[in-house]
């Protein structure tokens, strides 16, 4: 296992096609575990699993939300009436702002390395047996897809493009948003855009991922395994109730941002060639 250093996020700015042209050339996957300094017990567990299959890893420092100034929080999360906030029109709290920054502390490790992909993980998983398929190498990532969730449950999705890998299948998600961050595969042209786009940040991690309408998924649709590797722990976030929070003002702007996106999303997909699918886990 390798220790990570103290995170921090340099929220650079500058066009993501440069990021990795400086770096050597890519290697194979990078693996990071996101973990709070006060969670050592899922850290034990998640390192344990992880030895089992052989598999090192780097350890990201977790940002605590409990740690940020109101200060800090008005300055890192988008107003309520910003074009961003088209994505996710309630209010964050600081554990997933926290959350957030800790995911981009990630995709900037990736960018920064030689490797081509970032296999990012939180530490409250379980794994498959199977999980040591997808996590050791790139090969079998089809050409063209960036983002991959390793995690899952059962549900039901619209599905499009399918791709034969491993003993599964991989499908490209068209609706609704395939929600959480347990474990997913990114491409560090993903990873650049993403740390060159998301400030001021508008939603949860997830949502401004995988929202199959927002500008990130639409570069870089999501994708899920027919049979995940990966699901959760049965055991309290340290997110919160993500149900119950503040509701923003209304803004009219945003609304109809929102309606736009969402509208032409579907005329996108209306005559794309669909079905309707029940993705699993082990």
């Amino acid at each position: 296992m390798l220790m990570g250093e103290p995170t921090t996020v340099s929220h650079f700015l500058h066009p993501y096609q440069t990021c990795f042209k400086m770096l050597p050339p890519p290697t194979n996957i990078l693996r990071l575990v996101v973990n709070l300094d006060r969670s050592a017990e899922r850290l034990e567990s998640i390192s344990k699993q992880l030895s089992a299959q052989g598999l090192s890893f780097q350890r990201i420092h977790a940002i605590d939300g409990r740690k940020l100034s109101s200060e800090e929080l008005a300055r890192l999360e988008a107003p309520y009436d910003a074009p961003e906030k088209f994505v996710f029109r309630k209010a964050l709290w600081p554990t997933e702002i926290a959350c957030f920054l800790s995911h981009a502390a990630c995709w900037e490790k990736l960018v920064k390395s030689n490797c081509e992909w970032g296999l990012i993980m939180e530490d409250d998983i379980v794994l498959s047996p199977r999980f040591k398929l997808f996590a050791t190498s790139s090969d079998w990532i089809p050409q063209g897809v960036h983002v991959i969730q390793l995690h899952g449950s059962r549900q039901t999705f619209t599905v499009g493009e399918n791709y034969p890998v491993h003993d599964t299948e991989l499908f490209r998600i068209i609706q609704p948003t395939p929600l959480c961050t347990f474990a997913y595969l990114i491409h560090r042209e993903a990873a650049a855009y993403a740390l060159a786009t998301y400030m001021p940040i508008p939603a949860p991690v997830d949502d401004w991922l995988f929202c199959p309408y927002s500008d990130f998924a639409k570069r870089f649709p999501p994708h899920r395994l027919l049979s995940a590797c990966v699901w959760t722990l049965d055991g309290p976030s340290n997110i919160g109730d993500r149900a119950c929070r503040r509701r923003l003002p209304t803004s009219v702007k945003v609304r109809l941002l929102r309606a736009i996106k969402s509208g032409g999303y579907r005329l996108t997909t209306m005559f794309q060639k669909k079905r309707s699918l029940t993705l699993t886990h082990d």
